[in-house]
């Protein structure tokens, strides 16, 4: 994602490529009707392989805001994991500790679900890891 602005779009886009994404999103500069832009190539378009798009500043906001709540979300679940293996010493095959305490309402039911969905992803990977460990040893 980058903002409208500063370059022509061909030049923004293969920016964007460069720094190794496979979609450019463009979000406008302006608070405007972005079905009334105009996303040209300034005849500096070849060899740009992504597909760009431009999408309205409210929408961009929100995309934005969405991207930055699951990155945290994201964060506090991988610094949980590493703080229960480091700092408690639990071993990786441990049970998981349900981390939902003192939550209520949706936030709980929110937090439970995710929980399981770890959980269960969790054991989805032992068991490949396992699978994988004894296809090692009958080889």
């Amino acid at each position: 994602m980058a903002e409208r602005g500063g370059c022509t779009f061909t030049t923004k886009v293969r920016n964007v490529e460069d720094a190794g994404a496979a979609l450019a999103i463009i979000i406008d500069n302006k608070s405007e009707n972005v079905e009334m832009v105009n996303m040209v190539d300034d005849g500096a378009g070849a060899g740009i392989r992504i597909p760009s798009m431009i999408i309205s500043r409210k929408d961009g906001d929100t995309l934005v805001e969405y991207i930055r709540s699951e990155q945290r979300d994201t964060q506090a679940a991988q610094d949980y994991e590493s703080k229960r293996r480091g700092e408690t010493g639990q071993k990786e095959d441990e049970p998981l500790e349900n981390p939902c305490g003192g939550k209520e309402g949706d936030e709980k039911e929110e937090c439970e679900a995710d929980f399981a969905a770890t959980k269960a992803e969790k054991e989805r990977l032992r068991k490949r890891e396992r699978d994988a460990r004894e296809k090692d040893r009958q080889a």
